[in-house]
């Protein structure tokens, strides 16, 4: 699949208008990778209080760091990082949640779909599309390495 990206994107910067404002696309030399991180926890309704995830084996203290790469260079109102990312561990199409730290998967989408109807797989994520069906959770717990947080802090001093 990434061969069909670097393909598509080329070597210009794609603008895309959406609902949610105008995205730029990388081009094919532009993609690079970066390492969202995905907490082993989640916020309860009021965004307030933090559960673990149920089906995660790990305990809640602590995040899950992987690779990506990123497909959008710049958008109107959001952070671009991670809104349309390649996920090569399991070679699938997602969107980082970076306010809810978690990806979104588009399952069962070939490439050839997604490129065709781009600008509705970037606002997806917003529940902006009927389709929005399509998106599963990513379980990083099954593809990328658990880092508690005691060794986190450890790293960062």
């Amino acid at each position: 699949m990434l061969d069909k990206i670097k393909t598509y994107l080329t070597d210009k910067n794609r603008i895309i208008n959406t609902s949610e404002g105008e995205f730029t696309l990388c081009n094919s030399s532009e993609l690079h990778e970066f390492n969202p991180e995905i907490y082993s926890y989640e916020l309860d309704d009021d965004n307030e209080y933090f559960t673990p995830k149920s089906e995660d084996p790990n305990d809640y203290h602590g995040t899950y760091l992987g690779r990506a790469l990123n497909l959008i260079k710049a958008s109107e109102h959001y952070d671009p990082e991670g809104i349309l990312l390649y996920l090569p561990d399991i070679n699938k199409i997602g969107a980082w949640d970076s306010s809810h730290y978690q990806i979104n998967v588009f399952n069962d989408v070939s490439f050839e779909t997604l490129s065709s109807n781009i600008e509705d797989y970037i606002v997806m994520q917003w529940g902006q599309r009927d389709f929005v069906n399509l998106l599963e959770i990513f379980e990083p717990w099954k593809h990328w390495e658990f880092i508690p947080s005691e060794k986190k802090e450890q790293a960062a001093n």
